[in-house]
């Protein structure tokens, strides 16, 4: 039996976790490695998701991990990558995947994850945003971001993009601003889940999410944060 299976940050709220408790098992990462301390427990930077039920997880995350994706029925394996505080090399882990395609700076991605990606079919398309992930995130074949290199590469593409046009509007403890794919999670069976009360999401954008079919449901409390994303996985 399948059951679904989300990933936040042991830093996101109460409400968020009760939330999602509702539609299934929560783990929340805890402050792991060498990352700077605002974002070492923000589990975009330390898994990529390459599917619905397989992960590579950063060598500092794994040990925090694995008995929950093994409790699960949640493939992963470890990647090559030790980050290290500072830009680059904090980002190896940070890659936006989708069905077909998927966006990184992809100098700087993990050997591991670059090879699987590439290896299960989908095509890279190289980008300068290293936080891809945080920026930006997939809904099957489309796109919400709230990068506008990332929104431009995708009409460069040929993909259908929705832009999140206030990124100040976004918080993340100790930055100026957060990012959108960093406060959000999507599955095909949860939709897109965006951690905020409905009340703080702009309503051009809840237009163009309509306009787009894209599912959406605010599962948060208060303005729109950023927590290092909500990863959902299909577990068995």
């Amino acid at each position: 039996m399948e059951n679904v299976c989300f990933i936040v940050s042991c830093d996101a709220d109460d409400v968020l976790k009760d939330n999602l408790r509702k539609q299934g098992s929560v783990f929340e990462l805890n402050h792991c490695g060498t990352l700077d301390e605002r974002e070492s427990a923000h589990p975009d930077m330390h898994i990529c998701r390459i599917s619905e039920s397989f992960c590579v997880v950063s060598p500092y995350a794994a040990e925090f991990v694995e008995t929950f994706f093994l409790e699960n029925g949640i493939g992963f394996t470890v990647g090559n990558t030790f980050l290290s505080p500072e830009y680059p090399e904090n980002i190896a882990y940070n890659v936006s995947v989708g069905d077909k395609i998927f966006f990184h700076n992809t100098k700087h991605t993990d050997k591991t994850i670059l090879e699987m990606l590439i290896n299960s079919g989908k095509r890279p398309v190289n980008v300068k945003q290293g936080y891809s992930g945080c920026s930006s995130i997939f809904a099957d074949v489309k796109v919400i971001t709230s990068d506008y290199g990332i929104f431009k590469t995708c009409k460069k593409e040929n993909i259908t993009a929705v832009l999140f046009k206030e990124p100040k509007q976004i918080l993340l403890s100790g930055f100026a601003n957060g990012f959108m794919g960093g406060s959000c999670g999507y599955s095909k069976e949860t939709g897109l889940l965006i951690n905020c009360s409905e009340e703080y999401l702009p309503s051009d954008f809840r237009c163009e999410l309509d306009r787009q079919n894209i599912k959406y449901t605010c599962v948060g409390s208060g303005r729109i944060t950023d927590i290092g994303g909500i990863l959902i996985f299909t577990g068995h």
